[in-house]
């Protein structure tokens, strides 16, 4: 199982939220764990980019739009 590492503010407002019951904080970690998600998924686009395979000559393919 992968790890993953979140910013020490956002640990502390889901403990505030789960422990203390605080739900002043809910638009805060939503927000944090969003921006974490879009982390995640854009690390995980740059990998499969880096590991897709390449044209038989070497060369990436041509990106014609």
């Amino acid at each position: 199982m992968k790890s993953v590492q979140i910013p020490y503010e956002l640990f502390m407002l889901l403990l505030r939220y789960h422990l203390v019951e605080d739900d002043t904080c809910l638009e805060k970690i939503r927000q944090g764990l969003e921006k974490k998600l879009d982390s995640l998924v854009q690390h995980e686009l740059y990998g499969k980019y880096k590991t897709a395979p390449r044209r038989r000559n070497g060369k990436k393919p041509d990106r014609n739009i």
